[in-house]
């Protein structure tokens, strides 16, 4: 939105609802009505707390989204899923166990009756490939797919400058 403005201008006296139409007038049906609305809102709120900052930068402090608060005016942290699982083994006082860091081994497992599943690890485990193949995939189609395959791969090549 405040795209058209150039170095010289002053965005206090920036038009929000002027840009918003002349971008609607340009890109017809591209955003809703309602998205519209809130870019304006977003963008007017931003031009105000940048003069709110430009003014008086040491004093400044933005506005914050705040906690949601108690009935008697307490600020209290939100309730989330996690804070709930926490609460809740903690009252059952059980330990989770720790995550493994070690990764579990590829293992291929059947896709179908006559298909496997293979994971590839390539770049140190880092990265695994996984292809779908036939249990009795013959040498020849094993070439073939390995052909595919090569053309995808390119290394470095040093310029000779």
């Amino acid at each position: 939105m405040l795209g058209e403005l150039s170095d010289g201008d002053s965005v206090e006296s920036f038009d929000t609802h002027a840009a918003i139409l002349r971008y609607n007038n340009l890109n017809p049906g591209e955003l809703t009505g309602d998205s519209l609305k809130k870019y304006e809102q977003r963008t007017r709120t931003a031009i105000e707390q940048f003069v709110a900052w430009k003014r008086d930068p040491l004093n400044y402090k933005p506005p914050s989204r705040g906690l949601p608060t108690t009935g008697n005016g307490d600020k209290k942290p939100p309730v989330t899923r996690r804070a709930m699982k926490t609460v809740g083994v903690a009252k059952q006082m059980v330990a989770e166990p720790a995550p493994d860091p070690t990764p579990a081994p590829p293992v291929a497992s059947p896709v179908a009756t006559n298909a496997l599943a293979v994971p590839i690890p390539i770049r140190g485990g880092k990265f695994i490939v996984q292809m779908t193949i036939p249990h009795d995939l013959s040498s020849d189609e094993a070439k073939r797919i390995g052909a595919v395959v090569l053309a995808y791969g390119h290394d470095e090549v040093e310029s000779l400058a």
